[in-house]
């Protein structure tokens, strides 16, 4: 049998062409591609239970080294250290006797602890057995002091010489002199003196031992 176009053939065909293509558009405008279009409280139910911590990776490779930094800024000066040294060399001969005391030695320093050592060298050229005695001065201050007995010449193996030595830590409030003193017990006869030597070495500080 021959089918014929009629105007309710037509009718039907748009309109099941118009329902499909407003399903196919409602399907689309209603289809969710982002957790921002799902209520939260119903997002906080679709998440499952938490699961445990999984094990550790191995590790990376050794990154490359970064660039040097810059020099840091300069440190404050430090304090003064134990490096500084006053030396005194007197090689003349001087003569003396009681009650005279003669410098033989002498240094300035500033102020500060030092460690004082000083050698004297005594000669009798008289017929008796003296005493002579050093010591060391600070501004005017004795700090220590030493003796020897000076035969007279010939009248030992020393032949009439003794050397005399000094050893002592002092401080100094304020700069001032460290030096060498000496003088002999004989009244009439005089005695020389040479080869003096002193040196006063600072330190940081001072620790007495003993007495």
């Amino acid at each position: 049998m021959r089918r014929h176009l009629t105007y309710a053939n037509v009718v039907a065909t748009l309109a099941l062409v118009f329902a499909m293509t407003g399903g196919a558009l409602a399907a689309k405008h209603y289809l969710i591609n982002s957790t921002s279009q799902i209520n939260p409280k119903v997002l906080k139910k679709l998440h499952g239970a938490k699961g445990r911590t999984g094990a550790t990776g191995a590790r990376g490779a050794q990154g490359l080294p970064g660039a040097s930094g810059g020099p840091g800024a300069e440190g404050k000066q430090g304090p003064l250290g134990p490096s500084n040294a006053y030396t005194a060399l007197n090689t003349s001969f001087v003569e003396t006797k009681f009650p005279e005391n003669v410098t033989l030695a002498s240094v300035n320093v500033p102020a500060g602890s030092y460690v004082v050592t000083g050698k004297v060298l005594a000669i009798n050229e008289t017929t008796a057995r003296q005493l002579a005695s050093c010591e060391v001065v600070t501004n005017g201050n004795e700090e220590d002091s030493s003796s020897a007995t000076v035969e007279p010449i010939g009248g030992t193996s020393f032949n009439g010489r003794a050397t005399i030595t000094l050893l002592e830590g002092v401080t100094l409030a304020a700069p001032g002199t460290v030096q060498v003193d000496c003088g002999t017990s004989n009244a009439s006869e005089k005695m020389k003196l040479t080869e003096a030597q002193l040196s006063a070495v600072q330190v940081g500080a001072l620790s007495r031992v003993g007495s």
